[in-house]
């Protein structure tokens, strides 16, 4: 058994594996929320071009044709 085995951590200094931990939970919720943003913003787009074609309109969509 090591002499320090049975020191407490000292207050003033993180230990390092909370750090690491912590700075993995930001980036997990950061990651996510991106996903969340992405996965509204696609929803709300789909929904207003279904409102569009449930409208009965048909140019909802600008196709590109290609020539120019």
């Amino acid at each position: 058994m090591a002499a320090n085995d049975n020191e407490p951590e000292r207050p003033g200094r993180p230990a390092a594996p909370n750090q690491r931990a912590n700075v993995a939970v930001l980036v997990a919720v950061v990651v996510i929320g991106l996903a969340l943003y992405w996965a509204v913003s696609a929803i709300r787009q789909h929904d207003a071009l279904q409102n569009c074609i449930d409208s009965g309109r048909h140019d909802c969509v600008e196709v590109d044709d290609g020539a120019r």
